[in-house]
């Protein structure tokens, strides 16, 4: 069974600050689902809660609305390049890889040959500095 990716937005009302509400994401794969915060900010009068997006015509409305299309395009890439990758993905490798967090790998003597890192070096240079 092909699990769907779902992205909606919302807002966090209990958060209110100068009468604006900040705009949360949240990715649905299958039954998982992961929440992040968009760092936008929205006014709870004109927020479309169905849509997921601001009404009206003003500038401020179709910044926010501009910004929450770039996240939802650039959300479905990632999840597109994910499943070529590794053939399925989580919530929680979307968001990561949208964010741009790479994704944690244990510190073992393979990862440190592979980057040519000095340990040493790293441990002693933060005490001369």
């Amino acid at each position: 069974m092909k699990a769907d990716l779902k992205v909606s937005f919302y807002l966090k009302k209990n958060v209110a600050r100068n009468r604006l509400c900040p705009v949360m994401g949240r990715i649905t794969i299958g039954k998982e689902m992961v929440q992040f915060s968009c760092k936008l900010e929205a006014s709870p009068k004109l927020w479309d809660t169905h849509a997921g997006r601001v009404t009206g015509k003003s500038a401020h409305a179709r910044d926010v609305n501009r910004e929450i299309d770039k996240m939802n395009v650039a959300i479905h890439a990632r999840y597109g390049e994910l499943v070529v990758l590794k053939g399925t993905a989580t919530p929680l490798e979307v968001k990561e890889a949208f964010q741009g967090i790479l994704p944690s790998e244990p510190a073992n003597v393979g990862t440190v040959a592979r980057y040519g890192i000095n340990v040493r070096l790293l441990r002693t240079s933060h005490r001369f500095a």
